[in-house]
């Protein structure tokens, strides 16, 4: 029995997008270059974390929540939102990153 389950971690494009202009506002226009970098670094972390025990982060209820399986948690003023996928031998993770005011439910 393996206790160690290692799950791979995808970064969708919209997820890289949207931290990428997150850290260039906060290093440019607030001229935080070190703010910017720490939180950059904490946000990576956090997610990487995933790769051992994913489900461990609190359930998204959505119409289609038996076939999704969503987690969300909460980084400073920003939600990172997965989905789990166990449908293939290798174990995947689609990571989704939004700001409070993009969030609809």
């Amino acid at each position: 029995m393996t206790l160690n389950k290692k799950y791979t971690i995808f970064l969708t494009t919209t997820f890289k997008e949207e931290l990428n202009e997150i850290i260039y506002y906060i290093k440019y226009n607030l001229k935080e270059p070190s703010i910017a970098k720490k939180l950059y670094e904490e946000i990576i972390n956090k997610i990487f974390s995933l790769q051992f025990m994913p489900e461990r982060h609190k359930l998204v209820k959505s119409k289609n929540s038996i076939s999704i399986n969503l987690r969300k948690f909460q980084i400073k003023n920003f939600i990172v939102i997965y989905e789990i996928k166990k449908d293939t031998r290798k174990n995947l993770h689609s990571t989704y990153f939004s700001q409070y005011s993009k969030l609809l439910f």
